[in-house]
């Protein structure tokens, strides 16, 4: 299974970025919902973590831990030991990961 860091998927640098609590509490997995468009999943990570950080939305960086390509390509997010900032709440206690179904 291949593994894209974020300088391999030239990611953009976090606005900000903290660690996770030593106390994880849970693991959440979030999908599309819809179909994808693109089978360049470089492509379409570098969309998320444009929409993610622009505006009105202005979190710190690409919401999720690692993301899994239709593929099964794994591309790393944010990292995993980094909250992540959605809103006005940073996750502390979370570890997020995001995949497209086929």
């Amino acid at each position: 299974m291949p593994y894209l860091s974020r300088s391999d998927w030239g990611a953009v640098p976090p606005v900000k970025s903290l660690p996770v609590s030593t106390r994880l509490k849970g693991f959440c997995l979030h999908y599309m919902g819809f179909t994808v468009r693109t089978e360049d999943p470089v492509r379409l990570v570098q969309s998320i973590q444009r929409n993610h950080m622009a505006e009105p939305k202005s979190w710190w960086d690409i919401a999720y831990n690692e993301l899994i390509a239709q593929d099964g390509t794994v591309l790393e997010g944010r990292g995993t030991p980094r909250v992540g900032r959605r809103g006005t709440k940073p996750h502390f206690t979370t570890s997020q990961r995001w995949f497209t179904p086929r």
